[in-house]
């Protein structure tokens, strides 16, 4: 998913998607473990999809947390 699209997400669904994602890490990493999944670059993909999903969380905490302190 690209930064604008996870962007565009309110807080709720982004909070789904981010436990969808590291679910799916986990079961293609194990996939990959047992020999069931040879796509390891499925692992980057969501490992920066994550990465772009906690990073979008944290920014609008931290506005959050800056314009009710102002």
């Amino acid at each position: 998913m690209k930064a604008k699209e996870v962007r565009n997400l309110d807080a709720a669904a982004l909070q789904q998607q981010l436990m969808n994602w590291q679910a799916e890490y986990f079961a293609v990493r194990e996939a990959i473990r047992t020999g069931k999944e040879k796509n390891h670059a499925r692992l980057g993909y969501l490992r920066r999809d994550i990465a772009r999903a906690q990073t979008v969380l944290n920014v609008s905490a931290t506005k959050n947390l800056h314009s009710s302190a102002a």
